[in-house]
């Protein structure tokens, strides 16, 4: 398990997405046979009562697929 203090960055809003910036990005990279892939999830911190960081929220996940990007969105009922 890996632990991250991250509560000495509260001064930097973790918690919001501002256009085209993300607190954390986590990608997840693949080749095959010449293709390349990858996984991208977008994600900003949540904070507690007293304002102390205590977990993420994913904003959006995208997928590469030969350079393109496909952003997954939730179907609901499914």
């Amino acid at each position: 398990m890996i632990t991250f203090d991250m509560n000495y960055l509260t001064a930097f809003e973790l918690t919001k997405a501002v256009k085209d910036y993300y607190p954390m990005i986590v990608s997840i990279n693949y080749q095959d046979n010449g293709q390349q892939f990858a996984m991208l999830t977008y994600l900003t911190f949540t904070r507690d009562g007293n304002q102390n960081i205590n977990g993420c929220h994913v904003e959006k996940q995208v997928v590469l697929i030969n350079g393109l990007p496909f952003e997954i969105k939730t179907i609901h009922g499914l």
